[in-house]
């Protein structure tokens, strides 16, 4: 639906039912996720989807930039925002965005694209991983979202977040990452928000600039806040491998491990614990 509506409701003069088809979505929305589809009889509405949302950004971006209707974007606001927090820190099927800035999902059995063909238990297209089709979706999301807080009189956070994604995006490579800068805009964004998901992601950059000296201070200081979030955990996990203290980092991952439901990062998790990765790691901190 929200791949089609510009081209069918915005290109045909039809604005009345786009903002009538965003509205019925939007009322539908839980934990930052849109309906994939609406049943035919009276059964659940199905969210198994992870671009659907970006997808509802997208098309809310077509039809204010063909109506420039400000007040339906104000009336939809709080659902993109709600979209934007549930996919930074965690949603439904494992959608999530990691510490590179790119969105990851995947659940076992389950389709999450709208191209969500299924044949009996066997998932034909089910997307899993960083897509990169998914991730252009997620850096447009942000992108709009700027536009939308921007026009809003609201530019403050969505400009910051839409800044880090550019610059892990625009990157050549994870080593040739912009740290300072995105350092410097996470200290930005931890002004306007002090949440502790976003302190933690300022000091991983932090650990990257200044090194784990720093950067253990701050993660120590976010335990209690975060002892029930895996990524808390994981993070832990490296920087005390950066000290040596390998038993430590251990506990760590088994605390991660503990909390997370995603088998992908269950078994990266698990492969720290090995004693093979573990003499190495020791090998190299001597």
């Amino acid at each position: 639906a929200m791949i089609s509506l510009p081209g069918l409701l915005l290109g045909t003069q039809r604005a009345g039912d786009a903002a009538d088809v965003l509205r019925t979505f939007a009322r539908f929305a839980t934990g930052g996720l849109i309906p994939n589809r609406f049943p035919d009889a009276n059964g659940p509405v199905e969210y198994n989807a992870i671009d659907a949302s970006l997808w509802f950004i997208e098309a809310v971006r077509a039809y204010v930039a063909t109506t420039r209707d400000s007040e339906l974007l104000e009336e939809l606001f709080p659902v993109i925002d709600a979209i934007v927090d549930g996919y930074r820190g965690g949603t439904m099927f494992n959608i999530r965005v990691e510490r590179d800035g790119l969105v990851r999902g995947g659940a076992d059995g389950v389709q999450l694209t709208w191209m969500d063909a299924k044949v009996g238990d066997r998932v034909i297209t089910p997307r899993r991983g960083k897509p990169i089709e998914i991730n252009a979706l997620w850096y447009n999301a942000l992108r709009a979202c700027e536009g939308f807080a921007t026009r809003l009189g609201r530019p403050g956070a969505y400009w910051l977040q839409a800044a880090i994604a550019a610059c892990h995006a625009e990157a050549p490579t994870f080593e040739e990452t912009d740290w300072a800068q995105i350092l410097a805009l996470y200290g930005a964004l931890v002004r306007i928000n002090p949440g502790p998901v976003v302190r933690l992601n300022r000091a991983i950059a932090l650990e990257h600039v200044a090194g784990p000296v720093p950067a253990m201070e701050e993660i120590d200081a976010l335990r209690a806040d975060l002892d029930g979030y895996h990524l808390y955990w994981a993070t832990r996990g490296e920087l005390l491998r950066r000290f040596g203290r390998l038993d430590e980092a251990a506990d760590a991952d088994r605390r991660a491990i503990e909390l997370t439901d995603n088998p992908s990062e269950r078994a990266l998790l698990e492969t720290r614990l090995e004693p093979s990765v573990i003499r190495a790691i020791g090998a190299n901190n001597n």
